[in-house]
């Protein structure tokens, strides 16, 4: 497939709300797409439900589950086509595909809540947070757990830092997690360091912008991005909105994305974070990104319900 670098300009952008919120925004606290961005899964209070390009509205799936929904504070693909759910009270469970059968996961500690977590084959890192006397005077502690094939491995609690939200892989081979205040936090052999602060805002998504992982860019409250190097130096970069950035995307073509709240999108080029549409009067907040860099085509889904796309060339 060609690449497509997109404009900086939302005018170059024909924008369409494919499926119109019908719940209150925060409903819909998880959700991923389909590889063909044709489809979303997405949790909300009563369970899974589907929200596709062709329905225009969320389809709820009974499938009764071995947790409370709304414990669930995210999901991801894991193996072939299985979901794993991750969340509060220690939730970690791998549900089949056709969301008829679930495999809970032993955790260390079921005080702990996951926030974020990185699927690699068979292994999966979640970051989070443990509350009680382990995080000593603050409110909580951030907590990284790895699993192999679904068992328990290592797995630190970090007393420097608080709620970790998001992680991802690093270039010495380890993971650098981010979380509240800014918080870097590696992750190698097992164990976990607290190496710094990008900033003084919570940072909610990361993801690497090099081949080689050298480099990592962290999106989170009040419009904050930045960009940090192999040595953990953060610079801050500019963005076109005040509002929280709350999941970050990319196509094959490594071009990064961020979804704020109100359905903002915003796409990452040299000069920072220009928007890339305009109002589209969306309640909700974006929870999962899709692009397609050889169509051109991205589309995003809101915690209200409403799928956005955004079309060009």
């Amino acid at each position: 497939s060609v690449a497509v670098t997109p404009p900086s300009t939302r005018r170059a952008w024909r924008w369409t709300t494919v499926a119109a919120g019908t719940r209150e925004a925060g409903c819909y606290r998880a959700a991923m797409f389909a590889d063909s961005g044709d489809r979303v899964l997405a949790m909300g209070p009563e369970g899974f439900c589907r929200i596709s390009t062709s329905e225009r509205k969320p389809v709820p799936i009974p499938a009764p589950m071995p947790f409370a929904f709304a414990d669930v504070e995210g999901i991801a693909r894991i193996g072939s086509s299985d979901i794993l759910a991750y969340g509060r009270s220690g939730l970690v469970a791998q549900v089949s595909a056709s969301l008829t059968d679930c495999e809970p996961w032993l955790t260390p500690d079921p005080h702990m809540s996951f926030l974020g977590a990185y699927v690699e084959g068979d292994i999966v890192t979640l970051v989070g947070e443990v509350a009680g006397e382990v995080a000593s005077a603050r409110k909580s502690a951030g907590v990284v757990v790895r699993y192999h094939g679904g068992r328990l491995g290592a797995h630190a609690v970090v007393p420097s830092c608080g709620a970790l939200h998001a992680v991802a892989p690093w270039h010495d081979g380890g993971m650098l997690a981010c979380g509240d205040l800014g918080a870097l936090v590696r992750f190698a052999a097992g164990q976990a360091e607290y190496v710094g602060s990008a900033c003084t805002a919570h940072l909610y998504a990361i993801r690497a912008v090099t081949g080689d992982g050298a480099e990592a860019v962290a999106v989170g409250s009040r419009g904050h991005a930045a960009r940090i190097d192999a040595q953990f130096q953060a610079t801050l970069e500019r963005v076109g909105t005040q509002h929280d950035l709350r999941v970050l995307g990319s196509g094959r073509d490594g071009l990064l994305w961020a979804g704020a709240e109100g359905g903002r999108i915003l796409c990452r080029t040299e000069g920072g974070w220009p928007r890339a549409n305009p109002e589209l009067q969306v309640a909700g907040n974006v929870v999962a990104l899709w692009f397609d860099p050889s169509r051109a085509v991205l589309r995003a889904f809101c915690d209200d319900g409403s799928l956005l796309e955004g079309t060009t060339g």
